[in-house]
């Protein structure tokens, strides 16, 4: 299993949320599939400690690496109002791009934000 940390903001999927900070196990390579050029990195590879020691996993969230590459991305039904509200402008248009979210008239935070919500809502 890869192990990532989350950098920044909130990432979820079928098997639940994560915030910053958290450890994620799956197959699937999140660094390759969710940092961009152009943009801070969101996902932070983790290699096994050395001596091999069973890493603590009380907080670790393992997720199944099916369920991984086939869900949703449109799936936001993860976050919460609060998580959305939380998100910086990067962040939310991030989450407009994985959601195939139009926000192309909306400018600034709140205006990118209601239109989320918006499409959220519907």
């Amino acid at each position: 299993m890869k192990r990532f940390r989350l950098l920044r903001g909130v990432h979820g999927d079928k098997n639940g949320k994560y915030k910053k900070g958290d450890i994620i196990e799956t197959e699937t390579d999140l660094v390759e599939k969710f940092n961009a050029d152009g943009f801070p990195a969101k996902f932070q590879r983790l290699e096994d400690t050395p001596d091999k020691r069973k890493p603590d996993t009380s907080s670790v969230a393992v997720l199944d690496p099916e369920e991984d590459e086939d869900s949703d991305p449109g799936d936001t039904d993860e976050f919460t109002r609060e998580d959305i509200e939380s998100m910086n402008v990067k962040e939310l248009r991030e989450l407009a791009e994985e959601n195939e979210i139009d926000i192309s008239g909306a400018k600034g935070k709140q205006a990118i934000l209601k239109a989320i919500l918006a499409e959220l809502d519907a």
